[in-house]
């Protein structure tokens, strides 16, 4: 399947679970957490360079673990990604087990962050590299300039061209 399609295909869940403005992932997901009467909670993790993020479903709870020792594009990446596959009703890890691999439902949780990330006017980290996405984040000017600032606009209008397959 396509990126267009990938994107068509998780078009719903993004129209429903718009980013708000001002943007603030925490206050994101606490909202999502509400809407469906099912708190999420975020615990940062020191992951020791292994997997960056991981969602465990309870019987009362969704929790999130991300990586703690990353930029902040990163983590809300990592977040948005988790979030992106609870609402897409993906199988979460077992407390006791491994979980469930399907590279489709990694795909649509891609899908979902990077478009959130995109709405929100927020960077989207274009590489998993520690290494490349320091460099990323410290090419990107951060919230303290405005959106309208000419590297902003031209960041974001690459990585928009690269999410769109131009």
């Amino acid at each position: 399947m396509s990126i267009a399609q990938l994107r068509r295909e998780i078009a719903p869940l993004v129209a429903l679970y718009a980013p708000p403005k001002p943007w603030d992932v925490a206050s994101y997901v606490e909202a999502i957490g509400r809407s469906r009467d099912r708190p999420i909670y975020l615990l940062p993790t020191d992951t020791k360079g292994g997997v960056c993020g991981l969602w465990m479903p309870t019987a009362q709870a969704d929790y999130i673990a991300y990586e703690r020792h990353t930029s902040p594009a990163h983590s809300e990446h990592i977040i948005l990604h988790e979030v992106g596959h609870i609402l897409c009703d993906h199988p979460g890890r077992p407390a006791d087990g491994p979980a469930p691999h399907n590279d489709w439902h990694e795909q649509q949780a891609e899908a979902f962050a990077t478009e959130i990330l995109l709405r929100a006017g927020r960077s989207t980290v274009v590489s998993f590299d520690p290494a490349v996405d320091r460099v990323l984040t410290a090419l990107d000017p951060g919230d303290h300039l405005a959106a309208d600032h000419p590297p902003v606009r031209a960041r974001r209008r690459l990585l928009h061209l690269l999410w769109a397959g131009h």
